[in-house]
């Protein structure tokens, strides 16, 4: 495999794996941020709601005793109660975020998670708010039958639809507390709406003297059952069950709630003849407290819920941060790898074309050097020897010499010639040439121990290359020559024969 296809596989897979890693951290990050976020509007959501639905109560509450006394009593009451649940609609209708209010819309819908609220539950909410006023007029012409009122009217266009609104929270259970508060929430929530279900229906038979049918038992003890449905020993937040603990076991809170406990009891007898001994309005004043305290234990585990929820966030939104930096940094990094690795292959491109080029050289020269071999071996035979011009000389080779003393030039010389080149091909075209001019010579093959070959004195002659050449080597040694560079056999016998006088 190419060198450059091993760098791209080095270097980009990691940094594909980290970006792919990196990427997978902010998208999950982001995703629990926009859930926590979520919830958040929820919960502002269900503020309004919960309001919304106490008024609800109230006014269905109001309408059950007007119908029981057949529109006599509680008129004045339940006009109060209109315009105040008239005022809830204004503010549920202000106040209800119905808009999309996440940072990566397209993000969310890439992943199918869009509609993590459901805003179909609260338009059917909104639709339904515009039909309280012909529900109205049918109350006060007393035109529809209770049961029709009751519960096709008040529950299932304007409280049911609100309590399935509220429970939208369920779908945001992000982790063990907020999830144990949330069921809590909702059990509080529902047992509200039961325990006022409860009030109101059992209070227009009270007032109208009317029996039970065992349906009608029925469905009152299914109001009974989920109205008493909340167990505070659910609760797994140890302060918040404690502070449950004080609402609920408080003296006056207890007796209220034994009251009201004895006051069904006594009111069991009395369904199948329709003679109440217990007074309408002390019943219906009963549970509107049991429905006050449960309001007061709802409103303290959303409190809680809220603040669970809201270090939830922040603890998202860090996760986000450094999610982001990461994806950040891993895109950075394979910017940078990519053009890394594409000079890195370019230079490698470049590099392999010198030395393919030198390698060329290398091939034409030895072919020179061979062709000047041949003939410098031709010369010899013929015998045809040529001074070289001192010009040319000059010009061509590069000569070292040390002159601290004078030699004799007319003397002849015991030493031999030194070989001492780096490359074998130049080594071996000297050698023949130094032996086809007959004069005695040595070959260094350690070119380290140069500087100790000379200093025995033996030779007069080196043949090297010019970075082979020390201080020492040209200044200590006397009568040396040295020859870093020849053209031809004539020059380097006029060379030495000049050297050697």
């Amino acid at each position: 495999m190419p060198i450059p296809n091993k760098l791209k596989i080095v270097g980009i897979v990691p940094i594909v794996f980290l970006v792919l890693l990196s990427g997978y951290f902010f998208v999950t990050s982001y995703l629990n941020f926009e859930k926590a976020n979520a919830l958040k509007t929820i919960l502002n959501n269900n503020a309004t709601l919960s309001n919304t639905l106490v008024q609800i109560s109230k006014e269905r509450g109001l309408t059950s005793l007007y119908l029981g006394s057949a529109g006599k009593e509680f008129s004045d009451s339940l006009i109060k109660q209109r315009a105040s649940t008239d005022q809830s609609f204004k503010s549920l209708k202000q106040e209800l975020v119905l808009d999309d209010i996440s940072y990566i819309p397209v993000l969310l819908k890439l992943l199918d998670q869009s509609d993590s609220i459901h805003t179909d539950q609260y338009d059917k909410l909104l639709n339904n708010l515009s039909s309280i006023s012909v529900l109205r007029k049918s109350v006060d012409a007393q035109s529809k039958d209770f049961k029709k009122i009751f519960f096709d009217g008040y529950t299932q266009k304007f409280a049911t639809p609100t309590l399935d609104s509220i429970a939208q929270v369920k779908n945001f259970a992000l982790n063990t507390d907020i999830s144990s508060l949330i069921s809590s929430l909702l059990q509080l929530s529902i047992a509200k709406e039961n325990a006022g279900l409860e009030r109101e229906f059992i209070s227009y038979y009270m007032t109208k003297r009317f029996s039970m049918s065992p349906e009608e038992i029925t469905l009152w003890d299914q109001f009974k059952t989920k109205a008493n449905a909340f167990d505070i020993k659910q609760i797994s937040d140890n302060d918040l069950r404690t502070e449950l603990g004080k609402i609920f076991n408080d003296p006056k809170a207890k007796e209220m709630l034994t009251e009201l406990r004895e006051t069904s009891l006594a009111m069991q007898t009395d369904v199948n003849n329709g003679n109440y001994a217990e007074d309408p309005i002390e019943w219906f004043t009963l549970q509107t407290k049991k429905i006050s305290l449960l309001s007061k234990a709802e409103l303290m585990t959303s409190s809680v819920l809220w603040k669970k929820s809201g270090a939830y966030l922040q603890e998202q939104l860090i996760l986000l941060s450094i999610a982001s930096f990461i994806l950040l940094m891993s895109f950075i990094l394979a910017f940078l790898a990519y053009h890394t690795i594409k000079d890195i292959s370019r230079n490698i491109k470049k590099l392999e074309d010198s030395l393919n080029k030198a390698v060329d050289d290398m091939k034409n020269n030895e072919e020179d050097l061979t062709s000047d071999t041949a003939n410098i071996e031709h010369n010899e035979d013929e015998e045809v020897i040529q001074e070289p011009e001192e010009e040319n000389r000059t010009a061509d080779i590069e000569l070292v010499r040390n002159d601290s003393s004078e030699i004799a030039r007319d003397e002849p010389s015991e030493k031999i010639i030194l070989i001492a080149k780096k490359f074998l091909i130049e080594k071996k075209v000297l050698t023949k040439v130094i032996e086809n001019l007959k004069y005695d010579y040595s070959i260094l093959d350690n070119i380290d121990l140069l500087e100790n070959e000379l200093a025995s004195a033996n030779y007069d002659v080196l043949f090297t290359d010019k970075d082979l050449i020390t201080d020492s080597i040209s200044k200590s040694i006397d009568n040396l020559l040295i020859i870093t560079s020849v053209n031809s056999k004539e020059e380097i016998e006029a060379l030495i024969n000049t050297h050697r006088g």
